[in-house]
This record gives structure tokens, sequence and C-alpha cells, in this order.
């Protein structure tokens, strides 16, 4: 069983059986789509997108595109988008930046599991060059100008 298949078989609320581990992974590998102007970044004043309203048709290309592996990553979309479990959570301050000059690769989002949990996700880096680069800035720099904003977020 991987965390696709988990996602598509989990069911129960959170309240009937409490966010876990393979529920951290599964919210970790979600912030690999692309959610920009879907998600309400930092700074916007609109509310919260639950995960079942990205199952738009016009917001599915977007979100898997240049992401890796879009077969899997679809599928995930689609069992977070449907399931009991996950569709009711809301997305909000998104945020997504890429610097070449400065080798970073940045994005975050953060969960709303109810009305007392958040979760924040991070993407990490990627197969891009600027990815590459940065993991290996990190075997001597630290920190690294994503770990950076990653605190001020």
């Amino acid at each position: 069983m991987n965390i696709v298949n988990y996602a598509e078989t989990q069911m129960e609320t959170f309240k009937a059986k409490k966010f876990n581990l393979v529920d951290s992974m599964v919210l970790s590998q979600f912030v690999y789509l692309h959610f920009n102007n879907i998600v309400p970044g930092l700074t916007d004043t609109q509310e919260p997108v639950r995960i079942g309203e990205l199952l738009k048709a016009e917001h599915i290309h977007h979100m898997l595109h240049h992401v890796r592996d879009p077969k899997s990553n679809r599928r995930l979309l689609l069992a977070l988008g449907m399931s009991s479990r996950y569709r009711a959570i809301r997305m909000c301050c998104y945020a997504d930046s890429l610097n070449i000059s400065e080798q970073k690769q940045f994005a975050t989002v953060t969960y709303l599991i109810d009305e007392e949990t958040a979760y924040i996700a991070y993407r990490g880096t990627d197969s891009m060059v600027v990815g590459w680069k940065e993991d290996f800035n990190m075997a001597y720099i630290s920190p690294v100008p994503a770990q950076q904003e990653g605190v001020a977020y």
C-alpha cells in the first residue's frame, strides 16, 4: 500500500480517527501540486479553499502541470477531493516562489484540518536544475534562502 491507496481507502473523519503520520505524508505530498491563483496566499483576503473544491476541470491541468508523476498525483487529488476524511480540509496561506539567481525554490501551504488544528506543509526541492543546486548548497550553507523563507512564513 502507498499513500495514494491510503487516501483512496480512508473515509473516516478526523473526529473518528485522529490525524496520524500517514495523513502527514499525504498532505506533504499534496503540496507538490501547483495551487497558484486557486488557494489564497498569505496576504489574500479570500476564504480558505476546501480540498473538495479543487476538483474543477479548469483547475486540474494547472495543478498537475510539470509535477513529477502526474498520474499518481492526479489519483491523489481525486482521492482527497472525494474522501470524507480529506475533502473538508481548508487550504490557505499558499506561497510558491522560484529564484534562479538565489538558487531557491520555496512552496508551502497551511491546511486547516478542523477548528483547532492547522498543519503546514513545505514542498522540498524537485528535479529542476535549481533544485539540484539548492540540494548541493544545503551540504555547506546553513541556512539556505528557502529555509530562511520557511522561517519567515
